[in-house]
């Protein structure tokens, strides 16, 4: 019996780590990148209706420059934690809703006019990591098949320091649906 559970119990730990895997559904085919300079979006497509809860960015190849007369402080999602004023609010990777850029993520976003280039802090991320995943689990969004949703650096988006930023992000783009 106690064998029979302990089979049980690893199979069903199996079971989940393969299901949580297969719930990243593509938005995009290859990567897509963006970037401050000229407002620069990178788009992806909803694959179907649904309430999507979080959007997962795979790093491939750029960097946020944060500060060009420091590049020791850019990093793949924003800026380092260790930069002297964006480093408590390092991040600056927002996602819109198509053409009428709705912020859809972050979805609380702090700013004290619609000038601000929209950097935001997020505990449980690093600046550098591997991948990058935006949402709330708790108040999922419902797009539709075919919607457009948009990927920018904040600052692009705000037309805040775009001069300073000639770089571009790629990445490929991850959804998680509930069902």
């Amino acid at each position: 019996m106690v064998n029979q559970r302990f089979a049980f119990i690893r199979d069903f730990k199996k079971f989940c780590r393969t299901f949580q895997r297969e719930r990243w559904l593509n938005f995009t085919d290859k990567a897509v990148c963006f970037g401050a300079q000229d407002n620069k979006f990178a788009t992806m497509v909803s694959p179907f209706d649904g309430f999507l809860s979080s959007i997962k960015l795979t790093y491939v190849s750029g960097q946020v420059i944060c500060d060009v007369s420091a590049p020791q402080y850019n990093s793949r999602w924003g800026c380092s934690r260790k930069h002297p004023t964006l480093g408590k609010t390092p991040f600056n990777i927002v996602i819109t809703t198509g053409r009428n850029n709705g912020i859809l993520y972050p979805k609380k976003l702090i700013t004290k006019d619609k000038n601000e280039p929209l950097w935001y802090q997020k505990l449980d991320a690093n600046p550098n990591a591997p991948e990058f995943i935006l949402g709330e689990p708790s108040d999922p969004s419902y797009v539709t098949s075919g919607q457009e949703l948009r990927i920018w650096l904040g600052k692009g988006l705000r037309n805040s320091h775009q001069e300073e930023d000639k770089e571009s992000i790629c990445v490929t783009v991850k959804g998680w649906f509930l069902f």
